[in-house]
């Protein structure tokens, strides 16, 4: 009688494991899904991009592409002084070969 126990317990054990594969996904991280799916569908497209499209392309903050900017190290396009600004894709390219190092 004590081998059908054992038995059980293992099969409860694996049960346990099925059940919580099968649990519903939880609230955030459906929304975290969704909210990365859109701005995968809002990808840059033309040569200037905007502050958050910059940051979408590059993978870096804006507080880094900023001081970037402010370092002289990254050129913007600014048609009204003082008013908003775009970066050039292709400037973005260069800064990237130009950080590119081998191990």
């Amino acid at each position: 009688m004590s081998l059908q126990v054992a038995e059980s317990k293992d099969v409860v054990s694996e049960r346990d494991l099925n059940v919580t594969e099968m649990m519903p996904q939880p609230e955030s991280d459906r929304v975290a899904e969704a909210a990365s799916a859109r701005r995968a569908s809002r990808a840059p497209v033309g040569r200037l991009l905007t502050l958050p499209l910059a940051c979408a392309y590059t993978g870096l903050s804006a507080w880094k592409l900023r001081q970037l900017i402010h370092d002289g190290k990254l050129p913007i396009v600014e048609l009204n002084t003082g008013e908003k600004f775009w970066i050039d894709r292709r400037d973005l390219d260069a800064l990237i070969e130009r950080n590119k190092r081998t191990l």
